[in-house]
């Protein structure tokens, strides 16, 4: 019996202590980017078919887009 209390003693403050140091909350950081670079304006998907519109500005036409899809 006294192991028990020793070891849910030992287990609560393993546990307080731990919690304390996940305090820290991320901070939402400032997305800078040049207005005028290509960029994804719309996508659609019908069936298997999927459609992305890229603006280019005065950039011109793209050479080649590389998409990467999520695993």
């Amino acid at each position: 019996m006294k192991n028990l209390i020793g070891l849910s003693t030992l287990a609560i403050t393993i546990a307080t202590t731990g919690v304390s140091g996940i305090g820290s909350v991320a901070q939402a950081q400032e997305v800078q980017y040049d207005p005028s670079a290509p960029r994804i304006t719309d996508v659609d998907a019908y069936e298997d078919d999927h459609y992305i519109n890229v603006y280019t500005g005065s950039h011109g036409p793209l050479s080649f887009i590389t998409l990467t899809p999520p695993l």
